[in-house]
């Protein structure tokens, strides 16, 4: 699967900005980012940004000695060592202003009467709401683009030889800003986050990744080094070191705390973070038209599911991240030559064998690293990647794997493919639905299945996701010991479970089925063996399938 689509030019690797676990030190795909949202509570900063005072001569009423800060908005002060820019909307209208000299007493003593402050006008009542202020200037965005300023950190300023230097620490237009929250102006720190890194390449920025892949700060951080952007136990304590330093350093204007949902990893629970790291993809926005259009064959029970909630994610596919940082699971089958960087996929264990000479048994990641053999275009030594698949590939994967398809079963395989049914859970809409029809109409143009019944979900009582961890529901079977089989089956068919709803699981609502249902169906058999027996009813003898007229009767029959 993977060479035939490496052959379609499906594969590419890249380097961007993405969700990765620290605890793990791997990246997730979309889909898995889904999995694990919590809502959480954070730390939020609006810090200053000292504009460098040869810009001062650009603003009017501004003496030398005073000082302008340009106020930035962030829900991950983390991120703040990494900044190399801010970022402002071309034709969004800002105001300098100063706070007036009667200061509530609850005021920071840094607000001093000569401070201006830049921000968005339409923020300005918001973000000042218990202060005085006069403005002294309106304009727009771009008169800001190209002014330089006072890094935060200089960790990182400092060093003379730092690529793109030059560009660094100045104001930048971004077509992303908006004034619906914050300041209107963005930080831009490329190395983790999306916009940040498309802005960082496009004015050829500085790059600056002041944390590990295990989500520590790093050595250059001085005595913020070894801190945890993220630490599982406590979320918040990294911010409030960064938030001390910027107080401490006169930079820290507001602090606040809010909820909101952020992505945790759905294996180990530690939050995730937006970090830029090399990883490859499968082209998904190559086929995502052909994607679209195969899945209109699809029937699917309930119907909404078909433009809802597949339908939706569909629309909004992105590329695929299939590399992980792990070490169980299946291997990339990619080699890459250790001095020309040639690249050569593998499609099958023969070939392997013909381009090493080994006998090859073993396709895990400890045996298969060991396995080299000689570039054709320089004849140096290729080594496989290091990285494993996403275990969604090898799922997606799944009907061409059952079959051996294409070493064995070839007309079999095509006379079952697409599948005429499969069944699974709701949350496999945006997994396992999901990656077979990508891979379908990557390597077979069309859909992987014609017909889909998708089922709810059943959660613990609190409506929790089951988990041993939690000893969040009972034991499944004490409750067939305890209530039967049949009662279990009532009560799950008779749920909203069967029209794709989740269904809190409550052990009293069970005891019911069993206490209504089966009892009145079990005193009623009874009932109609006593007189039976005082009959001598014999089933084989006196009954008669052909006979009956009632629907119902042929019906329970068939």
């Amino acid at each position: 699967v993977f060479r035939e689509l490496w052959d379609r030019g499906l594969i590419y690797e890249d380097y961007r900005s993405m969700h990765i676990c620290p605890r793990c030190e791997t990246t997730l795909s979309q889909s898995e980012v889904t999995e694990g949202y919590k809502d959480i509570k954070d730390l939020s900063v609006i810090a200053k940004f000292e504009l460098d005072p040869t810009n001062y001569k650009q603003y009017e009423n501004t003496k030398e000695e005073d000082k302008t800060y340009i106020l930035a908005w962030t829900t991950t002060p983390w991120t703040l060592p990494g900044n190399v820019a801010l970022a402002v909307g071309e034709n969004i209208e800002y105001v300098k202003l100063k706070i007036k000299p009667c200061l509530p007493a609850n005021r920071n003593e840094e607000l001093k009467i000569k401070e201006f402050f830049v921000l968005a006008k339409e923020r300005v009542g918001e973000i000042f709401k218990s202060d005085e202020y006069e403005i002294i200037e309106e304009f727009e965005g771009k008169k800001l683009i190209g002014k330089r300023y006072k890094p935060l950190f200089d960790n990182y300023f400092k060093d003379e030889k730092l690529e793109n230097r030059d560009n660094g620490w100045q104001i930048y237009a971004g077509d992303f800003v908006t004034t619906d929250e914050g300041t209107g102006v963005v930080h831009i720190a490329p190395a983790f986050g999306e916009d940040d890194m498309r802005l960082g390449k496009e004015k050829s920025l500085p790059f600056i990744q002041h944390v590990a892949m295990d989500g520590n700060f790093k050595e250059e951080m001085g005595d913020l080094a070894g801190l945890n952007v993220k630490p599982i136990e406590n979320h918040q304590a990294t911010d409030i070191e960064i938030i001390k330093y910027l107080a401490k350093k006169g930079t820290l204007f507001s602090k606040e705390k809010y909820e909101h949902s952020y992505p945790h990893c759905w294996r180990c629970d530690t939050p995730l973070i937006n970090y830029a790291t090399s990883s490859w993809f499968v082209a998904v926005t190559k086929i995502k038209d052909t994607a679209l259009k195969s899945a209109k064959n699809i029937n699917w029970s309930p119907a909404n599911m078909k433009e809802g909630r597949f339908g939706n994610w569909l629309d909004g596919a992105r590329d695929w991240s299939i590399s992980r940082q792990r070490f169980w699971a299946s291997v990339m089958p990619i080699w890459v030559c250790e001095k020309c960087g040639e690249k050569k996929v593998i499609g099958s264990v023969a070939e392997l064998e013909k381009l090493s000479g080994e006998k090859i048994d073993d396709l895990h990641k400890h045996t298969v690293d060991k396995i080299t053999f000689v570039c054709e275009k320089c004849q140096k030594k290729m080594k496989r990647v290091p990285d494993v698949l996403d275990t969604w590939f090898d799922s997606g994967s799944m009907p061409y794997a059952q079959k051996h398809y294409p070493f064995e079963n070839q007309e079999r395989f095509e006379k079952n493919f697409p599948a005429d049914f499969i069944a699974e859970g709701i949350d496999q809409t945006r997994a396992w639905f999901y990656y077979l029809h990508i891979i379908g109409n990557g390597i077979k143009d069309k859909e992987a299945f014609r017909n889909v019944i998708v089922n709810g979900i059943v959660l613990a009582e609190d409506g929790k996701k089951m988990a041993k961890k939690l000893k969040n529901y009972p034991d499944p079977m004490e409750m067939l010991e305890k209530y039967g089989a049949d009662s279990m089956r009532y009560y799950l068919m008779s749920s909203p479970v069967v029209a794709a709803q989740n269904l809190s699981f409550k052990e009293g609502d069970l005891s019911e089925v069993t206490r209504g249902m089966m009892r009145m169906l079990w005193n009623s058999y009874s009932f109609f063996v006593l007189y039976a027996e005082i009959d001598k009813f014999e089933a084989d003898k006196n009954f008669n399938p052909k006979n009956l007229s009632g629907l119902l009767d042929k019906w329970i029959i068939s």
